[in-house]
């Protein structure tokens, strides 16, 4: 196997994209994937009947545009989530509540309570510099503070504060208590707002992948052809000649530039000869990603499903992390569950 000009190390669409690009440019490429599969946190699901669910991520929306071109690149189409019927949430104070509306009715003082809370992070998302975040107007003390600390300070009223934590904690799929508050207004500012983000019509959960979200990547992987390397973990990355040496399980690989494409905790698993910064090391350490566990039924009587399953459950001391149903394709209905990670704390909807 002769050298190539880049290396990428992963094929999840952060790989693959800059395989994709640079063959683009004229540049041969070689990417090497530890899984037997690409996708990264993409995984698509068979239920029969020719159909898929997805078991990791999703949803596209409004402004999402560079995984819409990858889509419409790739010939994989979408489709509007199904979104009917009601939500059912219990908070700290035991009662069970119907409601058509995305979140439950509160009592007026802790609904103002709560409006506040989100007037207050959609001001601080408002000055977030998207681009470079680090230059955000206080960047320091907010990715200083934790989530579950501000909205301590905050909301002082368990009921709302629960209702916040629950919707933050299910879009970053990672306790409170681990995030800061710049991540999460980060996050809000590219997702167009808090409303945007939360929501499905209009929002980041609007529509879903004909063929489940996974096939792009597939897609993507297949133009490359032998391009991408599967079953190949990347143990070693080491200066070579005039460029870099990456050892895998499968073989070695010469290149003039390597990528790594991972999230920082696995590409931290990789030796570095000579080894990496000490600050770079240290943070690849202490940025994990976020986990959820996802479960997937089906059934063939949506209609009923529809009239005695509620689309949201959350309750002190079991709160459900995510808002969304995986909805109903054709005459089947699809459902998940999952915990932070780390919380303890279950999760389900359906």
């Amino acid at each position: 196997m002769g050298p190539v000009d880049v290396a990428i190390v992963g094929a999840g669409f952060a790989g693959l994209t800059a395989a994709r690009e640079l063959s683009a440019a004229g540049l041969s490429v070689r990417v090497l994937e530890a899984r037997d599969r690409v996708g990264g946190r993409t995984l698509n699901a068979d239920i029969g009947d020719g159909k898929v669910v997805e078991m990791g991520g999703q949803w596209i929306g409004p402004g999402q545009d560079r995984i819409a071109k990858l889509a419409v690149d790739g010939g994989v189409g979408t489709f509007p989530t199904y979104y009917e019927g009601e939500h059912l949430t219990r908070l700290g104070d035991g009662v069970l509540r119907r409601h058509a509306e995305p979140f439950p009715p509160l009592e007026p003082a802790f609904q103002l309570a709560l409006d506040d809370a989100l007037a207050e992070l959609g001001r601080l998302a408002d000055a977030v510099v998207l681009e470079r975040p680090w230059e955000t107007p206080g960047a320091e003390q907010l990715d200083g503070q934790t989530l579950e600390s501000w909205m301590r300070d905050n909301v002082p009223e368990d009921a709302p504060r629960d209702l916040l934590r629950f919707a933050l904690e299910a879009i970053q799929t990672t306790p409170a208590g681990e995030l800061s508050v710049l991540n999460t207004v980060v996050h809000i500012k590219a997702s167009n707002g808090f409303d945007s983000m939360m929501s499905v019509a209009g929002g980041a959960q609007q529509d879903r992948f004909h063929g489940g979200s996974q096939l792009i990547a597939l897609k993507i992987a297949e133009a490359l052809g032998d391009a991408v390397m599967l079953r190949a973990p990347v143990r070693l990355i080491q200066p070579h000649r005039d460029g870099v040496r990456l050892e895998s399980d499968a073989s070695s690989v010469e290149a003039r530039r390597a990528i790594v494409a991972l999230p920082p905790m696995l590409g931290g698993r990789v030796a570095y000869d000579p080894p990496l910064p000490a600050e770079r090391d240290g943070l690849m350490q202490r940025v994990p990603h976020g986990s959820v566990i996802r479960s997937t039924s089906s059934t063939t009587s949506p209609s009923g499903a529809r009239t005695t399953s509620p689309r949201r459950r959350s309750c002190r001391g079991n709160p459900c992390r995510s808002p969304w149903t995986t909805r109903r394709r054709t005459d089947r209905r699809a459902c998940w569950w999952g915990s932070s990670r780390r919380s303890g704390r279950g999760t389900s909807a359906v």
